[in-house]
């Protein structure tokens, strides 16, 4: 396989956009799936109390601001690109384990039971995920890192993307 083949199999087949949303604004990158420049980028701010401590507090006020946004950010992002949303990590609970080593397959079940014992929020009620992040050269151990969110402070965020 040639390089230029190899690069294609790797790389997005469209243009990615960045989206980050923050208590006081919200943000647009456009990148070039080729080379990865910028092409284009535009920011508004949000009016306060649309987002409070990381959370959505008005749907359809953020909704007309993430619809601003686009209109400010031109015709590059007309063909609703792929996007990759950023949010507040207040939203978020990580937390590394360490266990001992266990068969590969068995990593998402160790992940997801201990996520049960140690998530301030339900499984069923939440967004959860796991990495697997190797063995700790320390200790010996393996260490996952486990991420849950509330689907009901996450939910709020992709109506308003939609």
């Amino acid at each position: 396989m040639n390089l230029p083949t190899f690069f294609k199999k790797i790389l997005p087949t469209e243009e990615v956009a960045g989206l980050e949303i923050t208590e006081t604004a919200a943000r647009l990158v456009l990148l070039s799936r080729e080379d990865f420049r910028l092409l284009g980028a535009a920011q508004v701010d949000l009016g306060p109390n649309l987002v409070v401590s990381g959370e959505v507090k008005n749907i359809a006020g953020l909704t007309q601001a993430l619809k601003t946004l686009k209109e400010k950010a031109g015709s590059n992002f007309s063909r609703h690109p792929m996007a990759i949303l950023s949010l507040p990590s207040a939203l978020f609970y990580t937390h590394i384990l360490e266990i001992p080593e266990v068969s590969e397959g068995n990593y998402e079940e160790a992940a997801r039971l201990n996520a049960i014992q140690l998530s301030p929020t339900r499984l069923d009620d939440a967004y959860f995920d796991w990495q697997n992040l190797g063995v700790n050269v320390k200790t010996f151990e393996r260490e996952l890192l486990i991420a849950v969110a509330a689907k009901s402070k996450i939910n709020p965020y992709l109506e308003a993307a939609r």
